[in-house]
């Protein structure tokens, strides 16, 4: 016959039951886990918000948090001017300290993250299969999609994910009907912490011929 001593029960309930506080309030210490977070160099083609203007290419600096993206050009080819959509879906902008302007661009870059086994799950449409590559060294599916709102502003096209982390590392695409390709392709990756004060263009600067436009209405 077991017999339970009313002692060692209350002691080991008590234990487990300050052992639970405990777990709960150093997760409520911990906080909401932390995006995605990469810095990447790459090379952009075509024309949009990627590359503005370029009749070549384009080398760019991507600092990703999330949905958060900053996008520094670099080279000949590229403008005075950084643009940063600040993760808040669909708006983006274009910052220049020298030229004290922020102007709105209706064509964001991104997305950057993905489900490497259905990117469509991210950007609609139709995808299907296409031979991966290795890209900077990482194995990266490829995807060919269609009728989706994929990089860029591109509608259709093919775009490789690597296959560890989501991260897109390279696309080529079609804007739409009017036909217009665009791409990009890592060139160097680092999966290291961006932190959010990346995004924020400066304040003071000049957002459509108004001066002092404060950070935070970004």
């Amino acid at each position: 016959m077991t017999i339970w001593r009313v002692d060692v029960y209350l002691t080991t309930l008590l234990a487990l039951l300050s052992l639970s506080g405990s777990s709960a309030a150093l997760a409520e210490e911990e906080g909401p886990p932390e995006p995605p977070q990469a810095r990447m160099l790459a090379r952009a083609y075509g024309v949009g918000a990627l590359a503005p203007g370029a009749d070549d290419h384009v080398e760019v600096e991507l600092q990703l948090r999330g949905a958060a993206i900053r996008i520094d050009f670099r080279g000949e080819h590229a403008p005075d001017a950084w643009l940063t959509t600040g993760g808040r879906g669909g708006r983006a902008w274009l910052v220049s300290e020298r030229g004290n302007y922020v102007l709105p661009v209706a064509d964001a870059s991104g997305p950057y993250w993905y489900d490497p086994t259905a990117p469509c799950r991210t950007i609609g449409g139709r995808c299907v299969p296409a031979p991966g590559e290795f890209i900077d060294g990482r194995l990266a599916a490829g995807w060919r999609y269609d009728k989706a709102k994929g990089p860029d502003g591109t509608t259709t096209g093919t775009l490789w994910v690597d296959t560890a982390t989501g991260l897109l590392l390279g696309y080529r695409g079609r804007v739409g009907s009017r036909g217009q390709e665009r791409g990009m392709r890592a060139r160097a990756v680092r999966f290291e912490a961006v932190p959010e004060s990346v995004f924020l263009p400066p304040q003071g600067l000049r957002q459509g011929g108004v001066k002092g436009t404060d950070a935070a209405s970004y």
